[in-house]
């Protein structure tokens, strides 16, 4: 999919797996698809949001910021299932969400950061109960 850089200046794009390009004012540049979403979030812009391919690429990234702010609820919901069931290694010996069974559980890889003030949230309701 083509692609301009919203630069004045040259800019090398260097992705994760190993793929670069080097964007030039005004130059499109051919990028694979599955690389649109980073590229856009370093101010790349699709030369053709008209063609039916881009307009698909494009919706899957919505779809998938969209997914990305659904995260909360959906782990929040799984880790009150796993304490109402009380299932051995739904918990790790702390007290804490086994994270590799909420994995299980959402299809999310959680971490301690976004896990804590979910599960101290659910906890303490679970408490007053």
């Amino acid at each position: 999919m083509k692609m301009l850089m919203n630069r004045t200046d040259e800019f090398v794009f260097v992705s994760k797996i190993g793929l670069s390009f080097r964007f030039a004012p005004g130059v499109a540049v051919e990028v694979p698809s599955k690389l649109v979403a980073a590229v856009i979030a370093v101010g790349g812009k699709v030369v053709d949001e008209g063609d039916a391919a881009v307009r698909v690429v494009l919706e899957d990234i919505k779809q998938k910021a969209i997914d990305e702010n659904d995260r909360g609820p959906a782990i929040e919901d799984a880790v009150r299932k796993m304490a109402l069931r009380n299932q051995p290694g739904d918990f790790t010996a702390g007290g804490k969400p086994n994270k590799n069974t909420l994995a299980k559980e959402t299809k999310l890889s959680v971490g301690d950061e976004e896990l804590d003030p979910i599960w101290n949230k659910v906890k303490n309701e679970l408490a007053k109960a």
